[in-house]
């Protein structure tokens, strides 16, 4: 399988960057049946869309673990936003299965990505 370059990592980083602030008031402006289910889904989205920008930021910096933290933040929003696409009626699910279907190629593309090294260059 062909490696990619870790600077691709740089781009899902600024991808991360500003879905995670709508991440985030997509969790504070849903509607749910229960409060404690409001508070359960704006914990974890809070958390997600924290660690999203953290490591969209450190991405730039070249930080090795920003690529894995970026990867399965993906996968999760991948799974979420399909999952949501399946669940609605066909002439809602387009929006849902687009955004699933980005970050799903995202995703795919940072696990092609060529790890960075922890020794300097020789």
């Amino acid at each position: 399988m062909a490696r990619l370059p870790f600077e691709l990592t740089r781009i899902a980083g600024t991808i991360w960057v500003v879905y995670a602030p709508l991440l985030l008031l997509g969790g504070l402006l849903s509607r749910m049946d229960t409060a404690e289910r409001y508070y359960v889904q704006l914990v974890v989205f809070a958390i997600a869309s924290a660690l999203g920008a953290t490591a969209g930021v450190k991405a730039f910096a070249n930080r090795p673990w920003s690529r894995v933290v970026l990867l399965w933040l993906s996968w999760a929003s991948a799974v979420f936003w399909l999952s949501s696409a399946l669940s609605l009626p066909a002439s809602e699910s387009l929006f849902p299965a687009f955004v699933g279907v980005i970050f799903l190629l995202l995703a795919v593309f940072l696990h092609m990505v060529e790890p960075r090294s922890r020794r300097p260059e020789q």
